[in-house]
């Protein structure tokens, strides 16, 4: 697993992952100088809010793209199969690619936390922070992980994590929508559209409270809300990992 593990890691390297990580950090800082030349009031808070949130964004989409691409091409170059057919357990092989991805994700998380240390009052807020993209991270690289080895499709793999981040990050302001004033109420097709969204809240994790910009500006938040992100995002891995080490043993290759 180990192994697997480097040599994941490696072909991240090797995939100009250094290079792509160096051009989000200094974007990042250009962002941030130019918002800095053009507010006038209360500045580094523009500033680090902006940075903040194009910084996840751009973490998110790049660890997406780096698992997909590493396991399409193991996937079509009959890697995979190769693999499998060794004497080791398929288990060993998932966590094996997992922790790969995951050393990748670690330094970009922790280099967009030493980015933001700057333009922030509170250095603890930045280190939660960081530490919060991290695992907002690993729960892409699981769904990454998962959606591709399923459908072995790029495009589709693609499609179904963006579409479930973006679901999953924008799920609490469509319900703050369905049950504002606003909204026509004693309607059964609303009421059964807003009992529809409250499953599907329910079944995704609220990566809405993850990795918050207003941490960098206002402070770090309760000490409840910090539990209740990293045990959220610790069941929202164990369920992925079941689902996909079910799907890849009884897959037949």
């Amino acid at each position: 697993m180990l192994t697997i593990a480097r040599y994941t890691a490696l072909e991240g390297v090797r995939n100009r992952f250094p290079w792509l990580l160096g051009g989000v950090l200094w974007t990042g800082w250009g962002l941030a100088t130019f918002v800095g030349q053009l507010v006038v009031a209360e500045t580094r808070e523009m500033q680090v809010a902006i940075l903040g949130a194009f910084l996840r964004l751009a973490s998110v989409l790049l660890t997406l793209l780096l698992v997909l691409t590493i396991q399409v091409r193991e996937i079509h170059g009959q890697g995979v199969e190769q693999l499998l057919s060794l004497a080791i357990p398929r288990s060993r092989y998932y966590f094996g690619k997992f922790l790969g991805f995951a050393l990748l994700a670690l330094p970009l998380a922790l280099s967009c936390g030493l980015l933001v240390v700057p333009y922030t009052a509170q250095k603890g807020a930045a280190l939660l922070w960081s530490l919060s993209l991290y695992s907002e991270l690993l729960l892409v690289i699981a769904l990454a992980q998962f959606s591709l080895l399923t459908l072995q499709q790029l495009p589709a793999a693609f499609s179904v994590v963006s579409g479930l981040y973006l679901l999953s990050r924008t799920m609490t302001d469509l319900l703050l929508v369905a049950r504002g004033a606003i909204m026509p109420h004693g309607n059964g097709l609303q009421e059964s559209m807003e009992a529809l969204l409250a499953l599907i809240a329910s079944l995704l994790p609220d990566l809405a409270r993850f990795t918050r910009s207003e941490w960098l500006v206002y402070g770090m938040p309760e000490r409840e809300e910090i539990l209740f992100i990293f045990v959220q995002a610790a069941i929202c891995l164990l369920f992925l990992w079941c689902a996909g080490l079910f799907d890849l043993y009884r897959k037949r290759f």
